[in-house]
């Protein structure tokens, strides 16, 4: 929802992204043809946000690895969260969702079997990938 309001989506735009095709579909109706893409040319954010991106992007192929953020990225990215740039409560809610990650993402090697590794990566993966929308998403 916010990258669709981010690019400027209305709001019956937002609505037939998230369920018109798909009910055309289990409708056994065909989906409509591709839009024009929607958004500013240009993209620009805060680079409090711009860094918790980068470092995020950076964390994530050691997670697909399913190993630990040997570097700190992660790190990183909680690091950029105490920067005070006039967007506290975006900040403390990338922060929450990374500490959450962090700690998950460190129970990784303790996983019993293959299931509950594919649960904490997943989960993990997750809660970094909201973190980086609202980086993305805030600002821009």
């Amino acid at each position: 929802m916010r990258t669709a309001r981010t690019a400027g989506l209305s709001e019956e735009q937002i609505v037939e992204l998230l369920a018109g095709n798909g009910n055309r579909i289990a409708d056994g109706e065909p989906p409509l043809a591709p839009s024009q893409p929607q958004g500013a040319d240009v993209f620009a954010q805060p680079m409090a946000f711009a860094r918790i991106h980068q470092y995020l992007s950076m964390s994530m192929p050691m997670l697909f690895a399913r190993q630990q953020d040997t570097f700190g990225a992660l790190g990183l990215a909680l690091n950029a969260t105490n920067e005070h740039n006039g967007h506290v409560r975006e900040l403390d809610q990338i922060r929450e969702l990374l500490v959450a990650a962090r700690e998950l993402w460190r129970t990784l090697p303790e996983a019993q079997d293959e299931a509950d590794a594919r649960f904490i990566a997943r989960t993990t993966f997750r809660l970094i990938h909201l973190a980086d929308i609202v980086a993305v998403t805030t600002g821009a």
